[in-house]
């Protein structure tokens, strides 16, 4: 199985490697550790990418998971965890 679409609304659509069922989604239906390992997925897909790397801390971290959280944080880079701070400032 393989995530063939992500959209803005927060929709994921998986489709089966052999054949064309696809399965779609809404992020809030998937439980917490479900989200955690999209999260982990995209970190992986896009190590480059600082802000897939935070995003993936704050799943970590909403589970409880810290130490696996800060290990994402510091690949995060400096810029992702200001974005990250200033966010969690306004809330």
């Amino acid at each position: 199985m393989w995530l063939a679409e992500a959209t803005d609304d927060g929709t994921v659509s998986f489709e089966r490697i052999e054949g064309y069922e696809r399965i779609t989604a809404r992020l809030t239906d998937l439980s917490a550790a479900d989200q955690v390992t999209l999260a982990e997925l995209v970190a992986h897909l896009k190590p480059e990418s600082g802000d897939a790397q935070a995003m993936a801390g704050v799943f970590l971290e909403a589970l409880g998971n810290v130490s696996a959280a800060d290990k994402y944080y510091a690949k995060a880079g400096t810029e992702s965890r200001e974005k990250l701070e200033k966010l969690f400032q306004r809330l």
